[in-house]
């Protein structure tokens, strides 16, 4: 099979999940979304203050999921949340720097020197201090894919910049790595194989998984965004057909 190539993520509108979430069992599949939507927009910086309707575009779901997600992030200690600050009655949300990311190098980018001077749960930059994976908003907006789904590609979609190849994980350390169970997993790759964004090939007798990067960036679109297009065109109709008859 021809080897092929991931662009750079900088040029594609993307969240940004940190491995210390991804792996978090404890959260909400949602919850991790609304945690890269939150460094979203917050870019470099230690918080941000979108209105929560935002939020909720950007997930494609309702304010009331939103807050959901926000008081889960907080009851966790991932966030602190300022509430209504603003005259518009926007919130402020910091990020805090969680025991998840402590010490790990797997996970921070900085060294421990630099990590020992910025205590436990102070306020710092997810994408200045974190290692993670990045998903593009066109897939965070596919309403006709789980937003478990959506995680699981998120870690899949991993790319070694270095030796320039597609990082790929047996099911079993991507349940792990995703914080589910492995039955949970594949349930999320069918999902995913059937919406068009995976492809499962062989090769020397082992299984791989190949993602179609026409789908992932948003250049085609997956097959349940085009199913559902065609569902609600003939909605569209039938409604349309019954108000000729009344």
């Amino acid at each position: 099979m021809p080897r092929t190539y991931f662009r750079d993520f900088s040029k594609t509108p993307s969240i940004f999940i940190p491995f210390g979430i991804l792996k978090d069992s404890e959260l909400k599949q949602g919850t991790k979304l609304c945690y890269g939507s939150l460094v979203y927009f917050a870019k470099y910086n230690i918080g941000c203050s979108p209105k929560r309707r935002e939020i909720a575009e950007l997930l494609n779901v309702s304010t009331t999921q939103v807050d959901i997600y926000i008081r889960d992030l907080e009851n966790h200690r991932y966030v602190k949340i300022d509430r209504s600050i603003y005259k518009d009655k926007r919130n402020r949300y910091r990020f805090l720097l969680h025991g998840n990311f402590y010490y790990n190098p797997a996970i921070c980018k900085v060294s421990d020197e630099e990590i020992k001077r910025r205590r436990l749960w102070s306020f710092f930059s997810p994408m200045k201090y974190l290692y993670g994976a990045y998903l593009p908003l066109c897939v965070l907006q596919d309403t006709n894919i789980s937003q478990a789904s959506k995680v699981c590609l998120a870690r899949l979609a991993q790319f070694d910049w270095k030796n320039l190849k597609n990082i790929f994980v047996s099911k079993k350390l991507l349940a792990e790595e995703c914080g589910v169970s492995l039955t949970q997993i594949k349930y999320y790759l069918k999902d995913l194989e059937d919406a068009g964004y995976i492809e499962f090939y062989k090769t020397n007798g082992r299984t791989l998984c190949k993602i179609n990067q026409e789908v992932f960036f948003g250049k085609t679109q997956s097959k349940s965004r085009e199913l559902g297009k065609t569902k609600t065109a003939i909605l569209r109709k039938q409604k349309e057909v019954l108000k000729c008859k009344n």
